[in-house]
Parts: C-alpha cells; sequence; structure tokens
C-alpha cells in the first residue's frame, strides 16, 4: 500500500511540476514560486486523491476496473475546482458543491499563493480543510483496502 502511494505521490507531483513549468515556459506566465507551500499543499491534497483511489479499489475485482472508475469520477469533478472556468460562473448548488471538494480548497488556496503572492499563514481555512477531508478520506481508503486484502 505504500509503494502505491509513494507512486500515485509521484504522479501528482509530475503532473503539478508539468502545469507549472508548461506555464512559464510555454504561456510566460509570471508566478510567486512558493515551492514549500506547493509541496506541502500537493502533499495534503494527495491523501484526498489517493484515499478515494483506495475505496474504489477495495470495491472493484481488478486495478483496470478501478482505473476506469476514477476517471468516470475525477474528470467531471474536475469542473468543480476551478481550473476550467472561474467558480463564480456555476450555478449556487454548484457552487456549494464546489467548495466541499477538497480539490476547490486546493486549487483556490495553490492560487492565492502562486499568483497573488499570499502564504500558507493567509490561506489557513483552505490548508485545514485540505488536511482534514485528505487525512479522512486516507483512513477511510485505508479501512476499505485493509478489508479487500483481508478478504483475499
Amino acid at each position: 500500500m505504500l509503494g502505491e502511494y509513494l507512486y500515485n505521490l509521484t504522479l501528482i507531483f509530475a503532473s503539478a511540476a508539468f502545469v507549472l513549468v508548461t506555464g512559464v515556459l510555454v504561456f510566460n506566465v509570471s508566478l510567486n514560486w512558493d515551492i514549500l507551500a506547493l509541496v506541502v499543499l500537493t502533499l495534503l491534497v494527495s491523501m484526498s486523491a489517493i484515499g478515494p483511489g483506495l475505496i474504489i479499489s477495495g470495491f472493484t475485482k481488478d486495478a483496470e476496473t478501478a482505473g476506469s472508475i476514477q476517471t468516470v469520477l475525477a474528470i467531471p469533478l474536475q469542473f468543480f475546482t476551478g481550473s476550467f472556468f472561474p467558480l463564480f460562473l456555476l450555478p449556487e448548488v454548484g457552487q456549494a458543491f464546489a467548495l466541499v471538494l477538497p480539490y476547490t480548497q486546493y486549487s483556490l488556496a495553490v492560487s492565492n499563493i502562486m499568483v497573488n503572492g499570499l502564504t500558507l499563514a493567509d490561506v489557513w481555512a483552505n490548508v485545514i480543510y485540505v488536511t482534514v477531508t485528505g487525512i479522512a478520506l486516507m483512513i477511510l481508503g485505508i479501512l476499505a483496502y485493509s478489508r479487500t486484502l483481508r478478504k483475499l
């Protein structure tokens, strides 16, 4: 399980690095480079990404099915993070749903740090939310995955 976590964490960091490098090199985006804040937030949100993956894995028969389910769930959820368009364009119920997602809170925190020059202390509410939901999802994921392993 630790190996799977580290593998997925590596993918998450690689994705974040790719987006940042692309933004700077291709689009000449000027960013506030608070790498420590970015690493801390990415580590915290990784629990929110990997925990549900473990839960899904616990209910499926093979890795291919789990990956397909995770993709089907992840793609629509990306529209609620504010990455594709501003959250204010969503209807009120969509905005409320978006703000419950730890990925949205992560996106808001990272945007405020990297674009607006804020610090981790300035986005403490987002950090706490991402931390608490991440830990909860990770614990649920570990329990679901462990239960599946015991059945084998």
